[in-house]
């Protein structure tokens, strides 16, 4: 897959609302590591080596915006004063934007039934996924990007 970094880990903490405590910090650790514009965004969320949640953007770099939160939104797997260790994952979009949607959901939701068969659990606040069961173009490339995603995390499943 070239040598382009497609993944990093950062530590980051929330504050009592739930908000990140630094943002600023967050995101630039992020942004020096990876580019989150219109591309391909997987993140895996974990706390003490527990996996928490997988989760998928469009615009990873909106979603850093709003302190890891989506809009009018407060994840599940958020709770105040708390340390959280994430692995985000960012692959070039090369498709087009009803391709991308349904390519991250499938990519996400392999991802989510990985674990699920490495650890006989579910993510502990993972509350849904979407499966992509009619995509059939570029299976190609996104068995690479599932490779490397899985590669990327056999340490904490």
């Amino acid at each position: 897959m070239g040598s382009k970094q497609y993944h990093c880990m950062v530590d980051f903490h929330t504050t009592a609302t739930g908000r990140l405590k630094n943002p600023k910090m967050f995101k630039d650790k992020l942004k020096c590591n990876l580019k989150f514009h219109d591309e391909i965004c997987i993140y895996i969320i974990y706390q003490n080596n527990k996996l928490l949640y997988v989760g998928s953007s469009k615009n990873m770099a909106k979603r850093l915006k709003n302190g890891l939160n989506a809009i009018n939104y407060k994840y599940k797997w958020q709770k105040g004063n708390t340390k959280y260790r994430g692995i985000f994952f960012s692959f070039p979009n090369i498709y087009n934007s009803t391709q991308l949607k349904k390519i991250r959901e499938a990519l996400e939701s392999e991802v989510v039934l990985y674990i699920r068969n490495r650890t006989k659990d579910w993510p502990l606040k993972q509350h849904e996924i979407h499966f992509q069961p009619g995509i059939t173009h570029d299976k190609k490339n996104i068995k690479k990007y599932y490779q490397y995603i899985i590669n990327n995390i056999s340490g904490i499943c």
